[in-house]
């Protein structure tokens, strides 16, 4: 199975109903097999009904959820929350081991803010992220550090003209 990642913006799309159904496009050609990790601010600009019908829609179940500074916390961490049902966590960060195919892994550290330092960073961890929408594209460059900007308006997304990227795409 694949483990991608995938974080909303919108700065090459008219607006959120076009970015939405964009993203929406790209995770209904997901497998139900492979991992998802939302890396916040999904959602923005949704209610829950139609939060529901998009999150129904999609085949792949297994779900991680790293919250973003638009998430509204009421909507995941209340028991009236709908987002709850949806997803395997829901966390500030996300710590997860990614396997390779050879048998080796790689330590995943996903949030939705950039970090300086992160977990397992000095053992060749990698750390994915969002929220700067392609603002560190260039600091990134030549910096030596494994640190990614997976959000849709990221050089990276925008060069594989998708809003999910499977882990093997950045590494």
């Amino acid at each position: 199975s694949n483990v991608l990642f995938l974080n909303s913006g919108t700065r090459k799309f008219k607006d959120i109903s076009e970015m939405n159904s964009w993203i929406l496009e790209g995770l209904r050609r997901v497998p139900e097999g492979d991992t998802i990790i939302d890396l916040g601010d999904m959602f923005w600009g949704m209610d829950s009904g139609e939060i529901k019908k998009f999150m129904d829609s999609i085949p792949c179940k297994n779900w991680y959820k790293v919250m973003g500074n638009h998430d509204k916390e009421k909507m995941y961490y209340s028991s009236q929350g709908i987002m709850h049902k949806y997803f395997k966590s829901i966390q500030d960060t996300l710590e997860i081991p990614v396997y390779t195919r050879d048998g080796g892994f790689y330590h995943v550290f996903a949030s939705h803010t950039p970090s300086i330092d992160w977990p397992g960073m000095y053992r060749g961890g990698i750390h994915v992220y969002g929220h700067v929408h392609g603002h560190l594209d260039e600091w990134e460059k030549s910096n030596p550090r494994l640190m990614c900007d997976v959000g849709v308006d990221s050089h990276l997304a925008q060069s594989f003209g998708t809003p999910v990227l499977r882990f093997t795409d950045i590494i």
